[in-house]
């Protein structure tokens, strides 16, 4: 849906470089493309919209009840964050036992847990192998550089003078 387009239906706009909708591989190329109209018709059946200001009076279904999220998230670290998990504590059992819990108190029979995605091992592991490469590299740049110096002392005469 097309802003400023006061329309219901398609229609058909010369589009150019830099409008929504239109990506111009050559320069000053311009193209005819439909685009669908700002006023909201009866063939859309779905429609996503964002509520910006609540108004004076409830839209039913929309405003009148808050849903509980559907999904969690599965990374640990957002996971302690929203249930304030302490660091040492184990998350999966914790999960399983508020899960079910607030299962039980809704009266559902299954219930969906999150697979735990834990990071924080692995990516130490990454960063400390990457340290041990830089460290390396410095150590070898350390002992270059000592070897150039003694063998410049030992033959000064193939040091190149610098202009």
């Amino acid at each position: 849906m097309r802003r400023g387009v006061p329309s219901s239906a398609r229609v058909r706009l010369l589009l150019k470089k830099g409008d929504k909708g239109y990506r111009c591989r050559r320069d000053g190329c311009r193209r005819r493309k439909s685009v669908r109209g700002e006023i909201v018709s009866s063939e859309i059946s779905v429609l996503s919209v964002i509520i910006v200001q609540k108004g004076d009076t409830e839209i039913a279904g929309v405003t009148d009840r808050v849903e509980s999220c559907s999904h969690l998230p599965k990374r640990a670290s957002k996971l302690r964050e929203r249930f304030e998990i302490p660091e040492g504590a184990d998350i999966k059992k914790f999960l399983v036992e508020s899960i079910t819990k607030a299962a039980k108190e809704s009266g559902q029979e299954k219930v969906k847990i999150p697979r735990i995605r834990i990071t924080g091992e692995w990516t130490q592991e990454k960063e400390d192998a990457k340290n041990a490469i830089k460290k390396e590299a410095e150590e070898r740049k350390k002992r270059s550089k000592t070897q150039r110096e003694e063998f410049f002392a030992k033959y000064p005469e193939l040091q190149q003078v610098k202009n």
